[in-house]
């Protein structure tokens, strides 16, 4: 799993921040909603900020969406996240992604809480989410 999700918790600024790196089966979304839920335990509930690095979701030159099974999955554990979280940024791997980051956040309630992101520099989105998430840097985003 650690191949395809990759997860680091800053207990300093709220802050949880995940690396999806290769397309999720329903069971790979079980395990990071654990590890994701083990990390929200560690910090402090209604303070979280979660940075979900998504550009690396791409397979042959193309990106990788999710099946329906995966999004709703997903869906669950954001529901799930929503009583912890005080804002969430994504960088997304092209419009299409961003498309069904915001339908799947619309979906699960954490729209308001969120802010999606794609630009052709990826530095510059980066950028953005740390300004968004108030902070200036990650130990996961800035070794990728």
């Amino acid at each position: 799993m650690r191949d395809k999700f990759v997860i680091d918790i800053d207990k300093v600024n709220q802050v949880v921040a995940w690396q999806i790196k290769d397309n999720l089966t329903v069971e790979d979304v079980a395990e990071a909603s654990t590890l994701i839920k083990n990390a929200f335990a560690q910090l402090e509930k209604g303070k979280i900020k979660v940075l979900a690095d998504n550009r690396l979701m791409v397979k042959n030159g193309h990106p990788i969406v999710f099946r329906p099974e995966v999004n709703a999955a997903w869906e669950e554990l954001q529901k799930w996240t929503m009583s912890y979280l005080e804002k969430v940024a994504v960088l997304c791997n092209g419009p299409l992604m961003k498309m069904q980051m915001d339908r799947v956040a619309k979906n699960s309630g954490i729209f308001q809480f969120c802010k999606h992101s794609w630009d052709d520099d990826a530095n510059k989105m980066k950028e953005e989410a740390y300004a968004f998430l108030e902070i200036s840097s990650n130990r996961l985003l800035d070794v990728a």
